[in-house]
């Protein structure tokens, strides 16, 4: 047969179809002659840990606000310039420090004045007692004199009536007694006076006295020093400033009394509670700087901030602090007492938060926990955790398998 283009072109199509059901055909008794095999389950390797009960201090790693009960603000007791600022904010100060210094010329000129007022009553004072001596003194020598005047009366008297004396003469006596009798009435009489006159003399001097603390008093108010050991956290004048009374010169707190502000979780907040009953002591430790410092938990908040499932704790500082910044955050490991038949597990073994894996037969079953905190065990940190669902004896498995699910075939490596 010559084949040529229009042959090919008629037959083409009835060439294609032939080759179509030789394959079909071929695909039939190929698959008649095949057998099914079953899938293999999977299964997953995993390591595994033998549950113990024993008694362990978990401890919880917290994040806190350092702040202080003794943060004080010192103001401007006067109306009065700035003359001088001695600290900057964020330095440490000792009790007694200046700070700020106030203008306190014209107070040291009062001062003075207060001063000149209390020295001339005191002289006063001292001249007066002296006058009472002198007058006590002068009574005794004036009464004596009227003794002699009256003797002198006397023999007037005689030598009148015997008419060997004169009546002027004795009228002289006479005259002579009556002053000096005079003389000692006066005298009596600045006698009996000198306790008033006294009484008002001490009064005025206790008066100029009261005037002068009272100017020296406030001549210490221009002078603003430090009412404990602390740090400066906030200076609010310079140099030149004029401040009225009542306006915020500097704060500081007392780095004695600084403390550490943070949220126990609500799991937490009874055992803690019952251990600031009991009068247990709760610990904490932190670094700042580099620098461990020991903390002892003072006091729980007396409400709980809305929006917030725990409640505060108040952790005091064991000895003063001088790196303490108002405000800055920090962690505390905070340990807690000891607790009994609770198991430890690696960090790996939980999952969801929640949950571990023991191995039932060759395959998952999820329990639900309770953590009740983290130890260390052989430098690696461990939970603690309690479950209705597992006893001693059970094994978990401690790899983090991604499709961890209950009933999942496992395999121990």
């Amino acid at each position: 047969m010559n084949w040529d283009k229009q042959t090919i072109k008629k037959y083409l199509p009835y060439g294609i179809i032939g080759v179509a059901l030789l394959v079909v055909f071929i695909l039939i008794i190929s698959k008649k002659g095949t057998t099914i095999s079953p899938t293999k389950e999977a299964s997953w390797p995993v390591n595994i840990i033998k549950l113990e009960k024993g008694t362990y201090a978990p401890y919880l790693i917290l994040y806190g606000r350092i702040e202080s009960p003794e943060m004080v603000e010192r103001k401007a007791r006067i109306e009065a310039d700035i003359t001088k600022v001695y600290v900057r904010e964020g330095v440490e100060v000792k009790k007694g420090d200046p700070l700020v210094q106030l203008e306190d010329r014209e107070l040291k000129l009062l001062l003075q004045q207060r001063q000149a007022d209390v020295n001339d009553f005191e002289a006063q004072i001292a001249a007066e007692k002296r006058r009472n001596e002198t007058d006590v003194q002068s009574l005794e020598h004036e009464k004596a004199l009227v003794a002699i005047a009256q003797k002198n009366v006397g023999r007037r008297e005689h030598l009148t009536k015997t008419l060997a004396g004169s009546e002027l003469a004795l009228d002289q006596a006479h005259e002579e007694l009556n002053r000096r009798r005079l003389t000692v009435t006066q005298r009596e009489n600045d006698i009996k006076d000198h306790q008033n006159r006294l009484a008002q003399l001490q009064a005025k001097l206790m008066k100029a006295k009261a005037l002068f603390d009272l100017t020296n008093i406030e001549l210490e108010k221009t002078l603003v020093t430090a009412p404990f050991d602390g740090r400066v956290t906030m200076l609010s004048v310079s140099t030149g400033d004029r401040v009225k009374t009542g306006d915020v010169l500097i704060q500081l707190y007392d780095s004695r009394f600084a403390e550490v502000r943070c949220q126990i979780p609500e799991q937490y907040v009874q055992r803690a509670r019952d251990a600031v009953t009991r009068g247990d002591k709760i610990t904490a430790t932190t670094r700042i700087n580099n620098k461990p410092y020991s903390l002892t938990l003072s006091r729980l908040a007396g409400r709980a901030e809305r929006g917030r499932l725990g409640i505060d704790a108040l952790f005091r500082f064991d000895e003063s602090i001088t790196d303490a910044v108002i405000g800055r955050t920090i962690p505390l490991k905070v340990d807690l007492l000891p607790v009994n038949n609770v198991f430890a597990v690696p960090v790996t073994s939980i999952f969801n938060g929640n949950q571990v894996f023991k191995i039932v037969d060759g395959r998952l079953l999820a329990a639900t926990i309770k953590k009740i905190g983290v130890t260390d065990l052989k430098n690696t940190q461990y939970y603690l955790i309690q479950s209705q669902r597992l006893k001693e004896g059970d094994y978990i498995i401690t790899t983090q398998l991604p499709n961890a699910i209950t009933g999942l075939k496992v395999t121990i490596e």
